[in-house]
């Protein structure tokens, strides 16, 4: 399947979820962001990850993909149902060797194109996973484009999160998007490596995970803040402002790392490191549908009155 049909088909199904009227209502007259809590895992969702660090979802595949950033690092592979709920358990795994030493950031680019980022030195690696459902290992052999960021770690904070466009293509209009977790930076990146924007995130202690909306807004994770704020950000990238905030603190994760999104934002995904936390390493989220408009009655419509009778003309 084409990248370019994987994306129409993502914007085709935000445009059936309109038609029908069952729009997520994403934020409520509070600002709070209108998403229930579905489902947690103290254990990964049976992966026993204790150190997952991104996550990505799949529309084309109705795929979620979760990235352990432990020892070899491994992203798991969970089908989705049609209410947002993954898989009880992985169908595969996909190890990542020599790609990276400090995983932080993963992101669906269409088709079967995926990329992550490298904390340590700030590079974004593109690669393919095939579809299958065998454990499979990828290496630096099948990373096919790289990007410099030159976002690089300090002590401790770098680059922690990333996410692409996929109103563009993985090709030389494809961009990217990285969050700084310190300073609290939304940057923006072409294909070629170029920053084309930079803008300051405000009102979050750190960042550790985005997600590009296909509206052009941003959704944006803080593991000290507790929470998820979706952001728009102006057209010449100086001002990025909060229009919704969804509290984290009742699904008991204490480090998010990542969060990801279904097209239709309809279904949310957050992950969080355990390794020297206690809590969840994974919540999903569903966003209250818009409630749809009763339609008013149709007016009767008045009788139609009886015509009189045409009187009889006298004889002559």
């Amino acid at each position: 399947m084409t990248k370019s049909f994987a994306m129409f088909t993502a914007a085709l199904s935000v445009a059936l979820l309109l038609a029908l009227g069952v729009v997520p209502r994403l934020a409520n007259a509070s600002g709070a962001m209108d998403y229930t809590l579905q489902a947690t895992s103290s254990d990964g969702l049976s992966t026993n990850a204790i150190e997952l660090s991104a996550s990505t979802f799949n529309d084309t595949t109705n795929t979620l993909y979760l990235l352990d950033n432990t020892g070899s690092r491994v992203i798991y592979e969970f089908p989705v149902d049609a209410n947002g709920a993954a898989h009880a358990l992985p169908t595969r795994s996909i190890t990542i060797s020599s790609i990276g030493t400090d995983l932080e950031g993963l992101a669906w680019l269409g088709g079967s194109t995926y990329a992550v980022i490298d904390e340590d030195n700030g590079v974004i690696s593109v690669f393919d996973i095939p579809a299958g459902s065998s454990d499979i290992t990828l290496t630096s052999a099948n990373v096919t484009h790289t990007v410099s960021t030159f976002i690089a770690e300090n002590s401790g904070r770098g680059a922690e999160g990333l996410a692409f466009d996929l109103t563009t293509a993985a090709n030389a209009s494809g961009v990217f998007y990285v969050v700084d977790e310190g300073p609290t930076e939304l940057h923006r990146f072409a294909w070629d490596g170029t920053n084309t924007g930079v803008v300051t995130i405000p009102g979050m202690s750190d960042l550790s995970g985005v997600y590009a909306a296909a509206d052009g807004s941003f959704f944006i994770a803080s593991h000290e803040s507790q929470n998820i704020t979706r952001f728009t950000v102006d057209a010449g990238w100086t001002t990025a402002s909060p229009t919704g905030v969804l509290s984290l603190a009742g699904a008991s994760l204490a480090q998010t790392e990542g969060v990801t999104l279904n097209a239709s934002l309809s279904s949310l995904y957050a992950v969080s490191e355990t390794e020297s936390f206690a809590g969840n390493a994974y919540a999903q989220f569903s966003a209250a549908p818009e409630p749809t408009p009763t339609a008013e009655p149709t007016p009767t419509a008045e009788p139609t009155p009886t015509a009189e009778p045409t009187p009889t003309a006298e004889p002559t």
